[in-house]
């Protein structure tokens, strides 16, 4: 119960957050918010594109064969394919991220700088990254809560994420577990805000024509990827609308500070409460 509650005051606060956000928006006379935004200045092409996606979509493949070496022979074969989704997973994690490393030293104008790595100082990443992750906390809150209340109402049983069922399954090796871990708490928010954010949302601008302004190409782009950051997640449907409204806040946040330290470091924080209210949950009764 503790839990909720601590959810509550985390809600609270984070409206608090939004409150003065909307506050401080209204004195620019409602602006776009975006005007000012630092810009990335990128050679980002077809072909680039291409191969990106390509090793987004086909890496999994590649550790599908490793995957039942590093398994339990305990598991079963749901079990086991489990693991190998959540392996393969892991794989295009590292090497999106190393691809998306290798594309920005050489297409944007600043390398990895303007990619958004170390564009802020990390006391500044981190204010922004604790204001974002509270108004996540508030506003997708309230989206979660009116999520479970339909699916009460329609009696729908939603799946458990793969993550919780393998953490929580009799047999896990200790090797299984620190890598299921690993890869929810680091390899995802990394690979994923440097694959949607970075790479995704920095590509869609390209895609309307200039006479259409910048800002336009901005918010087509934060709208676009955020829909695909929330439907990539099929394995748990009811959290889609909660995962868009995120990857809109997280796509905000990008585009009006050039950081990607700050949205990994929302999704980190995000994913790691998570898991940690999962394990208190189950094991304390919070």
């Amino acid at each position: 119960m503790y839990l909720q509650w601590i959810d509550y005051g985390l809600m609270a606060a984070g409206m608090i957050v939004v409150g003065s956000a909307l506050a401080a928006w209204r004195r620019t006379g409602w602006r776009d918010p975006l005007r000012g935004a630092p810009h990335r200045t990128n050679h980002i092409n077809g072909v680039v594109a291409y191969l990106c996606i390509m090793v987004y979509l086909f890496s999994p493949l590649a550790a599908q064969w490793i995957a039942p070496m590093l398994a339990p022979e305990s598991y079963d074969g749901k079990t086991l394919k489990m693991w190998s989704g959540i392996f393969g997973m892991n794989v295009t994690q590292i090497a999106i991220t190393a691809f998306c490393l290798i594309m920005a030293a050489s297409t944007f104008r600043l390398g990895i700088r303007g990619f958004g790595w170390g564009r802020l100082s990390l006391k500044l990443d981190v204010i922004y990254a604790v204001k974002g992750l509270l108004a996540i906390f508030a506003l997708c809150g309230v989206t979660l809560i009116v999520t479970e209340w339909l699916t009460t109402l329609l009696q729908y049983d939603p799946p458990i994420h793969d993550v919780y069922t393998l953490l929580e399954k009799q047999g896990t090796t200790w090797l299984v577990w620190l890598l299921t871990l690993a890869g929810a708490m680091v390899l995802a928010p990394v690979g994923e805000e440097m694959f949607f954010r970075g790479f995704l949302q920095t590509g869609l601008q390209k895609l309307l024509l200039p006479k259409w302004g910048t800002m336009h190409h901005r918010w087509f782009a934060i709208a676009a990827s955020s829909l695909v950051f929330g439907v990539v997640h099929l394995g748990t449907p009811h959290f889609i609308p909660a995962l868009i409204e995120m990857g809109l806040i997280l796509g905000f946040l990008y585009e009006r500070t050039g950081s990607l330290r700050v949205t990994i470091l929302i999704h980190a924080m995000f994913n790691t409460k998570s898991i940690l209210w999962r394990y208190f949950a189950l094991y304390y009764g919070g």
